[in-house]
């Protein structure tokens, strides 16, 4: 059967030319198509910035009147004779940097200083061998883990007052808990805690340690448990120890967790006032009057609010190095992640 064809020959369809296509609008400008104009962009910007400060007011009204406001008048009463008439007369003579200068060269400040950096150091040491122990005893794996780890954690839950006043108790030297049973080993072995002073200030670095050694142990926690399994495992396999793998690999891969943890604990025992209040008083003749005890005594027994003002200057100056320090080392470990 032959093919029918028409007369005519069906007309080819003639190739549009490349220049002739519609060009692409680029991603960017489409993007930038959608969205509002500089005038309405602004708008809207500034109304999320009135809302954003709306929000915060609360909380800056707060930090102004109890956090600031105090600060200032503190640092302006540091250069002044405070007195408690000049309270109520509203005299009160600037005396420029006296005050600095009878603090400074007052010999129970220097004591109160000594006695903070022995309270310190020992608190924060031992706070954090002890965190780290049961950091690593929870970052096993065995039945009971959570409940221990919730047990651990009473301390530091518990008001700190509560905390102060069950020590007293425990380190009574007539019924106290601590001699009841250093008599049952041996009656000699009975000692007057908290009316000398070495062995107060080693109740009281007792008592602090006991309160803030959860912080260090959850801190290292969650340090410990960022470092991932093969790495202590092949040093295992390497022939490691536990003690080598230790230093060797797990608190070199944390120090900078380290470092801001150590920085915290330096600026919460630096301020650990109630405990002395409740325990001892800054006693036993001043045993354990650290500088806040110190700075207390002068705004609060003694009424001489100038120098106390000065101490209190002299703290915020030292804590806000220590401060800078953690913004610091936090920085910096952020930038490693």
């Amino acid at each position: 059967m032959s093919r029918i064809t028409t007369g005519a020959s069906v007309p080819e369809a003639e190739a549009v030319p490349a220049e002739a296509t519609v060009p692409r609008t680029p991603l960017p400008e489409r993007r930038a198509a959608h969205l509002p104009s500089g005038s309405t962009g602004a708008r809207i910007g500034s109304a999320r910035t009135r809302g954003y400060l709306l929000l915060a007011a609360p909380a800056i009204l707060f930090l102004i009147v109890f956090a600031a406001y105090p600060i200032v008048i503190t640092i302006v009463n540091s250069f002044r004779d405070v007195t408690v008439v000049g309270l109520v007369t509203g005299i009160m003579p600037f005396v420029g940097f006296d005050n600095y200068v009878e603090v400074l060269t007052d010999p129970q400040f220097a004591h109160s200083t000594w006695l903070t950096v022995v309270f310190t150091v020992f608190s924060v040491a031992c706070q954090f061998l002890l965190g780290l122990g049961m950091a690593l005893l929870l970052n096993g794996r065995f039945r009971g883990r959570r409940a221990l780890a919730g047990l651990l954690m009473v301390p530091w839950v518990l008001p700190i007052v509560v905390i102060a006043a069950t020590f007293k108790w425990m380190f009574q030297s007539g019924n106290g808990l601590v001699n009841t049973v250093l008599r049952a080993i041996n009656p000699d072995l009975a000692v007057g805690w908290l009316e000398q002073a070495t062995p107060a200030m080693i109740a009281i670095i007792i008592a602090n340690i006991w309160f803030g050694f959860p912080f260090a142990m959850t801190n290292l926690l969650a340090a410990l448990q960022t470092i991932p399994t093969a790495v202590t495992e092949a040093a295992t396999v390497d022939g490691a120890n536990g003690f080598q793998r230790l230093t060797k690999v797990t608190l070199p891969m944390i120090r900078g967790p380290i470092a801001i943890l150590l920085t915290l604990q330096l600026i919460y025992t630096f301020n650990v006032f109630e405990l002395i209040l409740v325990m001892t008083g800054g006693g036993p003749a001043g045993g354990t009057s650290v500088v806040t005890y110190y700075a207390y005594q002068l705004g609060f027994e003694f009424f001489d609010l100038g120098p106390a003002s000065s101490v209190t200057v002299l703290m915020l100056i030292f804590l806000s190095l220590i401060s800078a320090l953690y913004i610091r080392l936090s920085t910096r470990s952020e930038s490693r992640r």
